[in-house]
């Protein structure tokens, strides 16, 4: 299979080739390093010395035809920055309900975590595909080291030591009012502000006290406070709308279920003493 990828890739290379684009197909006889390693390599070639710029792609990645045109100006206008790092997206959203569950939990990462640490002028790490980076920054940060699996990190890091900026790029286009409230709702109230105090409270404070102190706390505390989290983590991927209706369906038989427990015990327990009783 991966001989038949590369053949394909070969092919696609030559036709580019035909038309007059600058295009060079480069493999390796060995993995040593794996990804960092290839990407070392490959920046040690002879016709990288003529580039500014390193464009990083996954294999399973579609990028747009001007991805450059939208990307590449940051760089140049900004000599300070060093890597523009775009969203990803994912063409697979609705096959089934794990894509859907498996985009709202990296929703938050891409669209809100990394977006405020980039307007916020803060660290954010390098995702390690959909970016762009000025080669003199990757040289000044030592270039790339297979000496972690996290090699996208580990770079994100010695580069940002060393003075440099990066930017997150959301969908390459001008930021809307919604997506700016968006944002400050998922990221500053939800995550920063309703995540922590609730955890904080209920594992610190509620649940220790429940055993110190003889404090009657309700079983359907452990779904309810868990689950509202939840459902307010999936208000940050107005796509994933439905997955609310499920947590709020589970959260409502939950009660049910423990609500006709209490009832049968209760019965349970009149019945015995009737018996003793009598």
């Amino acid at each position: 299979m991966c001989m038949y990828m590369q053949a394909l890739v070969e092919l696609e290379c030559r036709k580019c080739v035909e038309k007059g684009v600058n295009v060079k197909y480069e493999t390796r006889s060995n993995r040593n390093g794996y990804k960092a390693g290839a990407l070392r390599d490959g920046l040690q070639k002879q016709y990288v010395k003529n580039c500014e710029f390193v464009a990083i792609f996954n294999a399973d990645f579609q990028p747009d035809e001007d991805f450059l045109w939208k990307t590449i100006p940051y760089l140049l206008e900004n000599p300070e920055l060093g890597l523009v790092q775009a969203r990803w997206k994912f063409v697979n959203v609705d096959e089934c309900l794990m894509t859907r569950l498996q985009e709202m939990s990296l929703d938050y990462h891409f669209s809100v975590k990394q977006e405020v640490g980039s307007s916020t002028c803060s660290f954010f790490g390098f995702n390690g595909t959909a970016g762009v980076w000025w080669i003199q920054e990757v040289n000044d940060a030592g270039g790339w080291k297979d000496r972690t699996t996290v090699k996208d990190m580990d770079l994100a890091v010695r580069a940002s030591l060393k003075g440099w900026k990066f930017v997150f790029v959301g969908d390459l286009a001008r930021v809307s009012i919604w997506k700016k409230c968006h944002v400050i709702y998922a990221f500053f109230f939800v995550r920063k502000i309703i995540a922590h105090w609730v955890t904080f409270f209920f594992y610190c404070v509620i649940m220790p006290a429940s055993v110190l102190v003889p404090v009657h706390l309700p079983k359907p505390i452990a779904i309810y406070i868990p689950g509202s989290i939840t459902i307010l983590n999936a208000l940050c991927t107005p796509r994933t709308h439905i997955l609310e209706l499920i947590m709020g369906m589970f959260m409502l038989h939950c009660a049910i279920y423990d609500l006709s427990s209490e009832k049968i015990i209760s019965s349970y327990i009149c019945c015995c003493k009737q018996g003793l009783s009598t």
